[in-house]
């Protein structure tokens, strides 16, 4: 358990957070704290479900890091910090992060 969200050291806080898309309406809490088998993982929970998303990491162009569900791109994390996220057939949707969020 990482704890909670406002006792979490710095780096915990950059792999674990609420993002949103104003410009969508979208809300999802985003969670890297995670590994499965030696496995890098994502954890994704969209806002008003409590359905969670198991996505695989695999290194991206661009240096960036691609998490996959069933061998489609859902979610992009560069190394800058730019998070994207596809929707459907729509993306990428670009997401700031907003606040803390607990660990999924």
């Amino acid at each position: 358990m990482v704890g909670s969200p406002r006792a979490q050291p710095p780096e915990v806080k950059l792999r674990l957070g609420h993002y949103v898309s104003d410009a969508r309406g979208l809300g999802v809490t985003i969670d890297r704290t995670s590994e499965l088998s030696g496995r890098r993982v994502a954890k994704l929970r969209y806002d008003g479900t409590a359905d969670i998303v198991l996505l695989e990491a695999q290194p991206g162009s661009a240096h960036r890091t691609d998490y996959l569900a069933h061998r489609k791109v859902v979610l992009h994390v560069y190394e800058t910090g730019r998070v994207e996220i596809y929707v459907g057939d729509e993306g990428p949707i670009a997401l700031r992060r907003d606040r803390d969020a607990a660990p999924l």
